[in-house]
């Protein structure tokens, strides 16, 4: 996995560098909040979810963009009970995992409704990072720690922009989980949302 975010690192360099040297007057950077829903085998895991999006980039034409995002999540476990192996309780904890993404992006005006407002759609492809929960508590002698994983992550939205505020859903798949509490290896947490920002153009 080192060489995934190796090729991902030298990439985003590479195109930053490109960007720099361009006139800064189509550059954009926007910041969202978003509220999630997981779905697939593992929503039933999860209660709650939440995250912020952060996006920079580039306008290549009057109706293409291109730039980076950064989504942070998090999601609720809800609450584990924990037993021995003879069944008697041990303890409950309420835990909490993130997801982090890391994408390059590009944004098309679909429809031109009028001047400033559009309906935008989205297409990224990067990495994934998934760190599950620290529980405050020994399973049979061990204690369960944070672990994190590195995944190919990928993220389709639509949204409707008018004078930089942007509503959008979306979906995003490929964050790899580890939660060794809940005996859960090397599944994928994917889940829909739904964000509300705004879009700075310069």
């Amino acid at each position: 996995m080192q060489s995934i975010r190796t090729s991902f690192s030298i990439l985003f360099i590479g195109l930053s560098l490109i960007l720099s040297a361009q006139t800064q007057s189509k550059l954009f950077i926007g910041a969202s909040l978003a509220t999630l829903d997981d779905i697939g085998k593992n929503a039933e895991l999860t209660s709650i979810g939440g995250a912020y999006k952060l996006n920079a980039g580039y306008k290549i034409t009057e109706k293409l963009k291109l730039g980076f995002e950064h989504m942070g999540s998090y999601h609720n476990v809800g609450t584990i009970q924990f037993t021995d192996q003879d069944g008697n309780p041990i303890g409950s904890s309420d835990p909490w995992y993130r997801a982090n993404t890391y994408l390059l992006k590009a944004y098309y005006n679909l429809i031109n409704i009028k001047e400033n407002i559009h309906i935008v759609g989205g297409l990224g492809l990067g990495l994934s990072q998934f760190v599950s929960p620290e529980l405050p508590i020994v399973i049979f002698g061990n204690p369960v720690v944070q672990a994190s994983a590195y995944n190919y992550a990928a993220n389709a939205e639509i949204g409707f922009n008018a004078y930089g505020i942007m509503i959008a859903v979306f979906t995003n798949i490929g964050t790899k989980s580890n939660i060794d509490a809940l005996n859960i290896h090397g599944e994928n947490y994917n889940y829909l949302g739904a964000s509300f920002g705004y879009i700075w153009n310069f």
